[in-house]
């Protein structure tokens, strides 16, 4: 039954449709058939939906009937208000093609004369095409009721060529234009200013909600308010770059460079608030929270037939204000890392942050707090560091975390002993590779082909130095520095000969002598303890002598 009752809708309007076309042919036929084949003007229609006493309305008067090969060189006529309780003339506006012609606006006398005075020499000079010719310019005495038609008459109306472009083909000649020529105005006798009657009708757009989240949808409803219609037609436009149209009625059609959909049908019977169509749209993932419009841009109800809606007779009904719909992120966006924890090891070290949404992009921050680094900061030096990460994904709200690095001291043990009298022998054991060790900000000499034994216990580094008075363990640092190594051997000055300069150095250093004790020769001090010991006493010594013997 249903499909029965659109066939019989559609055979209706297709019908309408056909007798609504030859009524306007019709009507454009009559008009053609009254209008002078001679030049004349014509009172055009003001643009007005409302005029309020004190408003400024201006109703054009145009040139027509002119030919091509014809000039004119003169107008002039009366004007004057329909209707003094209505409109009152206060002037006329010239159009730009006559501003150069002579004469004006008698305001006393209501009068219009305009003449161009090199007509008879440089006719090409004069009027020679249809258009606008002036505006005549009305005051609005009280409010002008809607279904009122009002504004000016023309009278006296004259218009005049002298140039020989105007001869008769047939006699030769003059052929004059008709000195009272007719006046058609726009809209009736003598009009100019039409208020339609206040639309009763109003479009509204709504969405189902206010708000939605990447891929979610979103229902766009219209409906028709103020009585019961019989036929509708809007346009409606909406952001692609927001929403991705899912569904829409068949007669929607959408025009793709204003993305407006455009829509007509026949809706027989529909009651006050009935819904005219429904859309169905996807939220797009977008960068930031952000709101989108579906708008109605014009909008008609027909409340007899449908066809008066479709042929453009039907006066445009109100229309609300776009349905608005703000696309919020999503908030399950997150990003973090482990914390990281190391002993010193002179290498650097950052943290790893990974998101729970693939394609997230994660970026670190800067020294000044910005999100630009693409890895990790990474650091070496002994101390506790936090390091901040974001997380971001179209659609998405940006995630943000924060990591530990803790880099601890290295793993060394020290051991202190007398080395001479008044000096001190510190030794540090370690098993790190990369890390050398210094004291008071000098790098230590690496001593461990002596040997030394911390509680019996063998480290794959040692490093030594001599100080006066007691250590202050305090004054240990750690570097990456190289440091030399001391090659042990009863050559104690490094001189390639083992001989009684050797068993002085190593006497006089054995003494304390200040000759020796000096960080210059550290490495002569280091190497006068020959038996390892970790003290120089006068077996050092005696050892080089019997090497003498």
């Amino acid at each position: 039954m249903n499909k029965s009752i659109n066939r019989s809708a559609k055979t209706v309007l297709r019908t309408l449709l056909v007798l609504a076309l030859v009524l306007s042919l019709f009507c454009m036929s009559a008009l053609a058939a009254d209008a002078p084949s001679y030049a004349h003007l014509e009172v055009g229609t003001a643009s007005a939906t409302s005029l309020k006493a004190d408003d400024t309305v201006k109703i054009p008067v145009s040139l027509a009937g002119l030919k091509e090969d014809q000039y004119l060189s003169g107008i002039s006529c009366n004007v004057a208000a329909m209707s003094d309780s209505y409109l009152t003339v206060t002037g006329v506006e010239f159009a730009p093609s006559i501003s150069g012609w002579s004469g004006g606006y008698n305001a006393q006398n209501g009068s219009v004369n305009m003449v161009n005075l090199a007509f008879a020499e440089h006719p090409e000079n004069s009027l020679h095409s249809n258009g606008l010719l002036f505006h005549v310019v009305c005051n609005v005495e009280q409010d002008i009721p809607a279904g009122t038609t009002t504004g000016i008459t023309l009278s006296n109306v004259s218009m005049s060529q002298t140039s020989t472009l105007f001869l008769n083909s047939t006699d030769g000649t003059q052929a004059g234009l008709d000195p009272n020529a007719v006046v058609y105005p726009n809209g009736g006798n003598g009009g100019g200013v039409s208020i339609p009657e206040a639309a009763s009708f109003t479009m509204n757009i709504a969405a189902d909600k206010p708000e939605v989240k990447m891929d979610e949808t979103v229902t766009i409803t219209i409906t028709g308010n103020g009585g019961a219609f019989d036929g509708a037609q809007y346009q409606m436009t909406y952001d692609p770059a927001l929403f991705e149209l899912l569904t829409k009625p068949d007669e929607a059609v959408l025009d793709s460079e204003t993305n407006t959909f455009r829509y007509i049908n026949a809706l027989p019977g529909l009651t006050d608030g009935a819904v005219i169509s429904t859309y169905t749209f996807k939220a797009l993932a977008q960068e930031t929270e952000v709101t989108g419009d579906f708008t109605l841009v014009r909008g008609e109800c027909s409340i007899e037939t449908f066809g008066s809606s479709i042929s453009g007779n039907a006066e445009p009904c109100a229309i609300s204000g776009p349905a608005q719909v703000t696309i919020k992120l999503k908030d399950d966006l997150t990003v973090s890392a482990d914390d990281v924890t190391v002993d010193y090891d002179g290498q650097p070290h950052g943290v790893n942050a990974t998101a729970n949404k693939s394609g997230a992009t994660i970026k670190y921050a800067d020294a000044n707090g910005e999100y630009t680094l693409d890895e990790s900061p990474a650091y070496t030096a002994v101390g506790e560091y936090t390091v901040k990460f974001r997380a971001t994904l179209k659609g998405y709200q940006p995630a943000t975390g924060e990591a530990k690095v803790t880099i601890n001291q290295p793993k060394y043990f020290t051991e202190t002993t007398e080395y001479v009298p008044g000096y001190s022998l510190v030794l540090v054991y370690t098993d790190y590779d990369a890390t050398r060790y210094t004291y008071d900000g000098n790098t230590m000499l690496d001593v461990t082909s002596a040997g030394y034994a911390r509680s019996g216990a063998a480290y794959t580094h040692v490093y030594g130095w001599v100080v006066k008075g007691a250590p202050e363990l305090s004054k240990i640092g750690y570097t990456q520095e190289s440091a030399l190594r001391v090659a042990y051997s009863k050559d104690v000055n490094a001189s390639g000969t083992t001989d009684l300069r050797d068993v002085v150095a190593t006497a006089g250093i054995y003494n304390a002598d200040a000759t020796y004790m000096k960080d210059s020769n550290m490495a002569m001090i280091l190497r006068a303890d020959i038996d390892h010991n970790k003290k120089v006493d006068s077996r050092d010594y005696g050892a080089i002598l019997a090497n003498l013997r």
